[in-house]
């Protein structure tokens, strides 16, 4: 049995090889991309209407991040506030984590232009909500609504990359929108934290940019038609991408104590605002798509398990030195260390994923890691916010970097194991 209980298909002539995962090289099925009819073919204004669609959901919790301390204390009377206040963030994971299957399953039945409209103006209305609401739990309403909206926009555009592109084109877009994704981040974050300085309700008015995408978005050319096969049944290695969605999990578990914790602990400690605050979370989001630019360096030299464990700690070496952090340019030092490792998670999940799974079921595969992802954004607060009342909020820095590099030592030790069975049957470690 292979990593993550992952088992090779098996057919008349055994078990498929695998080869080293490489960015510039596809899968068998997309060796030979095939032009699509020129009336067709996307252009720069549908990739750009893409790539800032799925902008939009670093945005769900990103733009407010800085604005939780500000809110904090203009609902100091609310009961439960330090929770309900970081709830705020992170409540629309909830909703995705729980929700994106079945609307990946509705945006696939549907015209996914139209449901990437639909998920745009949604994400509007309801992610603009703090303008106008003058209460935690409506507020918190609305931002379920809100992860409605991301599960949508997130499946929809997805697939429509998947439509307009094949082979070494799909693969360059898709690599594009992590990058854009990841300093799409830094953007919001630091405008957020430029609004959070003037008012909590600030932060709230940048979910307004969804609108002039939600137009685009209805202007997009038919993809090319796709008839997915229906897979055998039994064939999908549930055990194995469960294991991966866990590891998704946990990544985000470590990753939303910055937005979560550090600027009450910047705050309290340093005495700075949003807009510190902002910058630090940004710094973390920046060398985080830098590294996922250069994942293929990763790829040619690790095994996956190797990569992952390089990820956990360089992610634990961060929080941990940002608890011992002395002033704010440690506290930057620190977050750009956690985005090293963030950097390496997602690009190793998703490709260890799609391929080791039918390509009729790979977007099941990516529906239980944004499940992982958001599950984890979600539980990030809760298992915070004991240990920041009981020990202080730099105490949750020291807690999840030393699970981090535990995380770390474990999966560098399997991979060292995989690497000894490897070198014994003259093979190498396989994606």
């Amino acid at each position: 049995m292979s990593r993550c209980g992952i088992e090779p298909r098996v057919g008349a002539k055994g078990a498929e090889p695998k080869a080293p995962f490489r960015p510039d090289v596809t899968d068998s099925a997309d060796a030979r991309p095939r032009d699509m009819d020129a009336s067709l073919r996307p252009g720069r204004t549908t990739n750009l209407t893409l790539l800032a669609a799925s902008s939009l959901t670093v945005m769900s919790g990103a733009a407010i991040a800085p604005a939780l301390p500000a809110m904090r204390t203009a609902f100091a009377t609310a009961q439960e506030v330090d929770l309900l206040v970081r709830l705020v963030l992170t409540t629309p994971a909830l909703f995705i984590a729980t929700l994106a299957v079945a609307l990946g399953g509705l945006v696939d039945r549907i015209d996914r232009r139209r449901m990437l409209a639909v998920g745009a103006a949604l994400f509007a209305a309801a992610g603009s909500s703090g303008l106008w609401l003058d209460h935690l739990v409506p507020i918190l309403i609305a931002r379920g609504v809100l992860g409605v909206s991301v599960a949508i926009v997130m499946t929809a555009s997805t697939a429509l990359i998947a439509d307009y592109y094949e082979g070494r084109r799909r693969a360059r877009l898709l690599g594009l929108q992590s990058a854009f994704m990841a300093f799409g981040g830094v953007v919001f974050l630091l405008v957020g934290g430029l609004l959070a300085d003037l008012s909590w309700r600030g932060p709230f008015a940048i979910y307004l940019l969804a609108i002039p995408i939600a137009a685009a978005a209805l202007s997009l050319p038919a993809p090319r038609s796709t008839a997915p096969e229906s897979p055998r049944r039994g064939e999908f290695p549930w055990l194995g991408v469960l294991g991966l969605g866990l590891a998704a999990f946990a990544s985000m578990l470590l990753f939303y104590a910055l937005p979560t914790q550090l600027p009450f602990d910047l705050r309290a400690r340093l005495d700075l605002g949003g807009l510190e605050a902002g910058a630090a979370i940004a710094m973390c989001n920046l060398t985080a798509g830098l590294v996922s630019l250069r994942f293929e360096v990763f790829a040619r030299r690790l095994s996956p398990m190797a990569v992952l464990g390089v990820g956990f700690g360089l992610v634990g070496v961060g929080l941990c030195a940002l608890f011992a952090a002395p002033g704010f340019a440690a506290v930057l030092g620190a977050t750009a260390t956690i985005g090293l490792g963030m950097g390496l998670f997602m690009p190793t999940l998703n490709q260890w994923a799609v391929r080791r799974v039918p390509p009729t079921r790979r977007g099941t595969a990516a529906a239980v890691l944004v499940a992982g992802l958001f599950a984890g954004q979600f539980v990030s607060p809760l298992v915070g916010q004991p240990i920041a009342a009981a020990f202080g909020v730099r105490a949750v820095f020291a807690v999840l970097g030393a699970a981090a590099l535990a995380g770390s030592a474990g999966l560098l030790g399997f991979a060292r194991r995989d690497l000894r069975v490897a070198a014994a049957r003259q093979t190498s470690p396989k994606w």
